[in-house]
């Protein structure tokens, strides 16, 4: 049956013509597995409102879960006719919802798995806190046993570090009015070159 061109989804009774709609149309139709299982399904909307039974309505939906076997054939035929599935490993029938489970050797990973690990941002910021702390730690030890400084001095750049409050403020100040077109003074003191 064609599904009467605007579902996805539909069966009927062997030799009849009556379809019934099982699932509606849409544009994404796979999705991944969330858990560790390898595979993938596809899922099919709710179809129009039917009556399930003398006192049940509800608009039908369809999922095909196919999980990986490589030992499984499913066979085209050469001919212009359509292909059968081998049948399903499991169906469950839900009252609106039938799932129908396959195996499948095209949901198997073909030599790429996904690999579990960090990410691209925490591999940089491994690598920019690894850095800053040679910084500080080296940085210390300089100011400590080739300058002789003691106390807050022994930061690298120390000046810079403890001023960097203050130039940040001054940066978001001079920001804003620049933003709201205000010229309030600035209060910061300058030293002439």
């Amino acid at each position: 049956p064609a599904c009467l061109n605007e579902y996805s989804a539909c069966q009927n009774a062997t030799g009849t013509t009556n379809v019934t709609i099982i699932g509606g149309y849409t544009s994404t139709l796979f999705y991944p597995y969330e858990s560790g299982k390898t595979g993938f399904y596809a899922k099919f909307p709710a179809g129009p409102m039917q009556n399930i039974s003398n006192t049940t309505r509800c608009e039908p939906s369809l999922k095909i879960k196919f999980n990986c076997n490589k030992n499984v054939q499913w066979l085209v035929p050469m001919t212009n006719t359509t292909a059968a599935a081998p049948q399903p490993t499991d169906i469950e029938i839900d009252e609106c919802l039938t799932t129908m489970t396959f195996d499948y050797p095209g949901a198997c990973f073909k030599g790429n798995e996904p690999k579990g690990g960090i990410s691209g941002g925490g591999v940089f910021l491994i690598i920019l806190f690894s850095v800053a702390l040679v910084y500080l730690i080296v940085g210390m030890i300089y100011n400590g046993l080739i300058q002789n400084r003691t106390g807050l001095n022994l930061l690298p750049n120390a000046q810079f570090w403890i001023g960097l409050p203050l130039y940040t403020i001054e940066g978001c100040r001079t920001s804003i009015s620049f933003c709201t077109c205000s010229s309030t003074p600035s209060q910061a003191t300058y030293q002439s070159v």
